[in-house]
């Protein structure tokens, strides 16, 4: 039986966005974002490892079934997804103490936004993930929704980080079997 290819999903997004993977129309070149934070690990660790690049994490938040979706029992199902990209950027003294490092950086995430939407919003980028796996995902892209700069996380000259959450929507295809 057919199901939501969400690992797939994911895995064509992180591609796409942390190796630079194919089509190489509006690639990122690899090594621009990493990997390594998440939403449960300590604000002084993610902002350690997005010293070196920012790092990025990939979250399908919410999975719906589209309205355009037929009857059921049927062999299509249509799934609205929403997928969040949360992009974490290191935030050091120097950043508290220098107004033009600290607009560097605030530039920096508003360049994130269109670099990442660009990505991922080209048709057919997303169509497969890194080991050739289908996604599912409609016209192999995302559509982007909007982009939200959290609040800086940072104490009393200790290293802190400043977190972007860039929102898509999506629509994936699953294919059940009827017999």
């Amino acid at each position: 039986m057919a199901h939501l290819a969400s690992e797939a999903i994911i895995g064509a997004i992180r591609c796409r966005l942390e190796e630079g993977a194919d089509p190489p129309v509006r690639a990122i070149p690899t090594g621009t974002y990493g990997d390594g934070v998440h939403e449960g690990q300590p604000e002084a660790t993610d902002a350690l490892r997005a010293l070196v690049n920012p790092r990025v994490e990939v979250i399908i938040a919410s999975v719906t079934r589209a309205p355009q979706t037929p009857p059921q029992p049927g062999n299509l199902i249509l799934y609205d997804l929403v997928i969040e990209v949360r992009c974490v950027r290191s935030f050091t003294a120097k950043h508290s103490l220098d107004t033009n490092a600290r607009a560097a950086l605030r530039a920096a995430m508003a360049t994130d936004a269109d670099v990442i939407a660009q990505a991922l919003t080209y048709p057919g980028a997303l169509r497969v993930d890194g080991t050739g796996e289908t996604t599912g995902l409609v016209s192999g892209m995302l559509r982007h929704t909007g982009s939200v700069v959290d609040p800086i996380d940072f104490e009393d000259g200790q290293g802190g980080r400043l977190v972007t959450t860039h929102s898509f929507s999506g629509v994936a295809c699953v294919a059940p079997a009827t017999a």
